[in-house]
């Protein structure tokens, strides 16, 4: 079986298909137990892996087979991991990592949950030797125009508080570099269409797939403000990027955050996530991550991605299909560690709302 067929029946893989676990078992060893370890997660309730504790989590993330994993890995990718580790091997191992926060999305409910920001980031900040924040935000959610802040600057007074340094940027509906221009010029034949045009004519004009790749076009966005800062500190790159929506409910989130931290290095090979609105993973998967917006058939792809066709999948499907990367859902295994689930604060609602 070829690579893109092997990953294929990697994603799709259920225990309740034995087929499906036969033809993973024909790509004679593509795959390691970190595939079906990471499918389990996403199961239903019965087929998840059970854990009495964090250590037990812990113990098993540990375990899996680095060499498996590393052999996975997209040949550039690989030399790119390479080199960001190389980077970063002058400064002392046993440090606490130099964390980047990708703060990106509609602004909503950021500036109401300040104070839970700001007590969130502080104690990533005890767990990071550097922090900094680098916010691609936009205030024109037409969702809820009512909801929103009423200026620029309310929003910088709010990033502010959190006495972390910071780069904030708001682009403009038609500016050069809004996210309907990167579309634009990368993804021939994608129609971007306003919500409240979706709303009018549907599905049919595939928006939500549209809305989506704009959202990872600001990531992307926010992951070029970070590149520009290591190499304004003379190349020495962060070790782990932290991307948070603005309407995560961080206090919830902490559990999962401080766990992800305290074992995510500049050189581990398996980010952990809750969906779009949480992910923690190494530098050197940073790029990859924040390409997810090209996923789309008539978008062009980066020159590290294997070129498979099936594009029904998450940005998770993304970076284990097309790199070779293995991510491990957490959110789906909260309750049984004693966490919060994670939620998200919609402008409508008066509390947090699970995320599904």
């Amino acid at each position: 079986m070829d690579t893109c067929t092997c990953r294929r029946a990697a994603l799709n893989a259920n225990a309740n298909e034995p087929l499906s676990w036969l033809n993973l078992r024909r790509c004679n060893g593509t795959y390691t137990d970190a595939v079906a370890l990471a499918s389990q997660f996403d199961s239903n309730v019965r087929l998840r892996p059970r854990f009495k504790s964090e250590r037990e989590l812990e113990s098993r993330l540990t375990n899996l087979d680095e060499e498996q994993l590393l052999r996975q890995l997209q040949p550039p990718l690989a030399r790119q991991r390479d080199t960001l580790v190389a980077a970063a091997a002058s400064l002392d191992r046993s440090r606490r990592p130099r964390t980047a926060i990708l703060l990106v999305g509609a602004v909503r409910t950021m500036v109401s949950m300040r104070d839970d920001f700001a007590s969130a980031i502080a104690e990533v900040g005890q767990l990071s030797s550097t922090l900094k924040v680098f916010a691609v935000l936009n205030r024109h959610d037409e969702q809820n125009a009512s909801s929103l802040p009423r200026s620029y600057a309310e929003v910088d007074a709010a990033i502010a508080r959190w006495n972390v340094p910071y780069e904030l940027a708001e682009y403009a509906a038609n500016g050069a570099e809004a996210p309907i221009m990167r579309l634009s010029r990368a993804c021939s034949g994608v129609t971007v269409s306003s919500i409240a045009s979706c709303r009018k004519y549907g599905p049919s004009k595939g928006c939500a797939r549209v809305q989506a790749m704009l959202q990872y076009v600001h990531v992307e966005a926010a992951t070029e403000m970070m590149v520009a800062d290591e190499s304004r500190a003379g190349g020495i790159p962060y070790d782990v990027v932290v991307r948070l929506r603005p309407d995560l409910c961080v206090r919830q989130a902490m559990p999962m955050l401080r766990f992800a931290l305290e074992r995510t290095r500049c050189d581990s090979l398996t980010p952990l996530h809750a969906l779009e609105a949480l992910m923690i993973y190494p530098r050197w998967a940073a790029h990859v991550y924040a390409d997810y917006w090209r996923a789309a058939p008539s978008c062009a792809r980066p020159d590290w991605a294997l070129g498979c066709t099936d594009e029904r999948r998450s940005h998770v499907g993304w970076l284990q299909r097309e790199a070779g990367i293995v991510a491990f859902n957490l959110n789906q295994i909260t309750t049984e560690l004693g966490w919060t689930p994670i939620g998200l604060r919609r402008p409508w609602l008066p509390q947090c709302e699970p995320l599904m």
